[in-house]
């Protein structure tokens, strides 16, 4: 049942407070406040969410569902029409931001996280298996709030976070992790594709997609019963899930047809509208279910009933080429990967495997198991707030890196907007392992290098004081490829974004910096205060890599050559050559029910 509509005086005063604080983070941020504030994806995710939530509760469902469609696809954010926020909501990044359940006023919601159900059914007041979050609750970037808990207010999940119990009011959650730091990474094997895939005739692509949409059907209609019909059919063909699966299906039909060359132009037609990565020459089966595709990326092979949550990524270790599926995974059926988890490197994951939230997997499984991640990466609830910026390594190491990182961005600034731009292709070239001198031309189509394209031209006009274009700039970017980097970055050239949905960067970093899918480096919000947001950004040096899920936070210094594997959250110092590593998952075995 919709609740009652509220009254038009209710609204304004919503959406004017959103307003206030949004101005408040974008004079920080960008020096002024811009004129058309509609333009700006915080507000504009915020504005569309008000909308639909409006247009639902006076019975108006179409209308709602296309509001909310809408804005996945302009801003990224999925937000729940029955989520009920109040006022104050600021989204800076709403790439990869996904909502559901009761929120109170001044709500902040960083990069890459969100709420989520538990298929539970319990219900504490924002709906069966919702959360419910008090005032001035702020979720960091990657952090997560999942099923029927109760998030106090004035409470803040630092990065990484997964609360899945309640939280008091005014204490600080963090994450309890030791990092590994071998000498070097391990070395990539290569996994070898199936020399045949069935979907090259067309009846057997159509077949797929018809179970694609049965999938979603089964799990809209959970515990009812339903008949298909025209109505459900168009229904379920107008979302954005949909969208992206036929888009990715007609990809790889032509690419198994040899026409590779009209499948990667559907491919980059489905980053640029639905901000997923599903690479044209992996092999999916039937059934195949993503209810939140924005920043969604997949290179391998799979087989029936895949299920891909919100944030979820199955990709190789290192490599960006999305050409040669060598080195990425192979997974088996009914395989269910949950949000913000990802299967990384070349190995194969058996039937029926199950990952749990935040779980980065980089080993083979055996059949029927269930992946967890072990007690001491639960969060920790405390209520003074940590400290995780203290240093490592001696003071007079530290001022020298400080002081060799100015040395060399003093040597960046002198250098020109195209030798900085020839760098960033020539290490993008690098890395995907193409060198083909005939696609020199529609290198700058790729999202991977038109982020980065459109990133040093906002970089150079803010140099040059012309502010308000530089705006315009970053938010061009935003709106095609799904990215946030802030035209203050001082960055080095060589910098390469695989995957730019839902990567967020502000930060000063020397060269061949390489930033995997959803990952991202920036300050901390210092206790809901708008004012100091921007004032410690982290500080890089050169040739360092962050992997997959990947984050760097707050007044820190990361030496040279320091490599990140996938899930690795740094808010401390970091020295030269260090290799970090997250904890491995623990594997459980499970009894398979039907």
């Amino acid at each position: 049942m919709n609740p009652e509509p509220l009254p038009r005086q209710k609204i304004d005063f919503l959406l004017k407070a959103d307003r206030e604080r949004l101005k408040l983070f974008l004079k920080k941020k960008f020096g002024f406040i811009p004129c058309l504030l509609i333009t700006n994806p915080s507000y504009l995710c915020v504005f569309l969410h008000r909308v639909s939530r409006d247009y639902w509760c006076q019975g108006k469902n179409r209308r709602a569902r296309i509001s909310r469609r809408l804005n996945i696809l302009l801003t990224g954010a999925d937000i729940q029409v029955r989520c009920h926020i109040e006022e104050g909501l600021l989204i800076p990044v709403p790439s990869g931001v996904n909502l559901s359940g009761k929120m109170g006023p001044n709500l902040t919601v960083l990069p890459v996280s969100g709420t989520g159900i538990k298929f539970k059914n319990q219900d504490i007041g924002g709906g069966a298996g919702l959360p419910v979050l008090g005032s001035n609750v702020t979720l960091h970037q990657f952090s997560a709030v999942l099923g029927p808990v109760h998030i106090g207010s004035g409470a803040q999940l630092l990065p990484g976070v997964t609360a899945t119990a309640d939280i008091p009011e005014k204490y600080f959650a963090r994450v309890l992790t030791d990092f590994d730091k071998p000498d070097s990474p391990p070395i990539q094997k290569k996994t070898t594709r199936p020399a045949s895939c069935s979907h090259k005739q067309w009846k057997e692509t159509r077949s797929q997609l018809n179970d694609d949409i049965d999938r979603y059907l089964d799990v809209i209609f959970r515990s009812e019963k339903y008949k298909m019909n025209f109505k459900l059919l168009i229904r379920s063909v107008g979302t954005n899930h949909f969208l992206s699966i036929t888009l990715y299906r007609i990809s790889h039909f032509l690419d198994c047809n040899g026409w590779e060359w009209l499948g990667g132009v559907l491919s980059w037609l489905n980053c640029l509208m639905t901000k997923a990565s599903l690479s044209p020459n992996s092999c999916i089966g039937g059934g195949l279910f993503m209810p939140h595709p924005t920043g969604m990326i997949f290179q391998g092979n799979a087989g029936e009933g895949l299920t891909l949550y919100a944030n979820s990524l199955c990709a190789s270790l290192k490599s960006p080429d999305s050409t040669d599926n060598r080195g990425h995974p192979i997974l088996g059926n009914n395989v269910t990967i949950s949000g913000q988890s990802g299967v990384f490197g070349a190995f194969t994951l058996s039937d029926e495997t199950h990952l749990a939230a935040k779980v980065q997997l980089t080993q083979n499984t055996e059949s029927h198991n269930l992946v967890l991640l072990r007690p001491k990466t639960l969060c920790h609830v405390s209520k003074e707030k940590p400290e995780f910026n203290k240093s490592k390594q001696g003071e007079s190491d530290q001022k020298q890196n400080i002081s060799e990182h100015k040395q060399s961005e003093e040597h960046r600034n002198k250098e020109t907007l195209c030798q900085l731009l020839g760098k960033d292709l020539r290490q993008l070239k690098k890395q995907a392992r193409l060198e083909n001198p005939e696609r020199s031309w529609c290198w700058f189509l790729f999202p991977s290098f038109l982020c980065v394209f459109l990133f040093r031209f906002s970089h150079h006009c803010s140099n040059g004081g012309w502010r308000r274009i530089a705006y315009c700039l970053w938010a061009l970017n935003y709106y095609l490829t799904g990215s946030d980097l802030t035209p203050s970055c001082k960055i080095g050239g060589g910098l390469v974004v695989p995957y730019p949905a839902g990567v967020s960067i502000s930060c000063s970093a020397g060269e061949n910096l390489t930033v995997m899918g959803l990952s991202g480096i920036g300050p901390l919000f210092e206790d809901g205060n708008l004012e100091k947001y921007w004032d410690e950004t982290p500080v890089l040096g050169d040739d360092v890599f962050l992997g997959h899920h990947c984050g760097i936070y707050g007044p820190v210094t990361l030496g040279n050559r320091v490599h990140l594997d996938p899930g690795c959250i740094v808010m401390e110092d970091v020295t030269d050559g260090s290799y970090c590593a997250g904890v491995a998952p623990t594997i459980k075995s499970r009894t398979i029910s039907h």
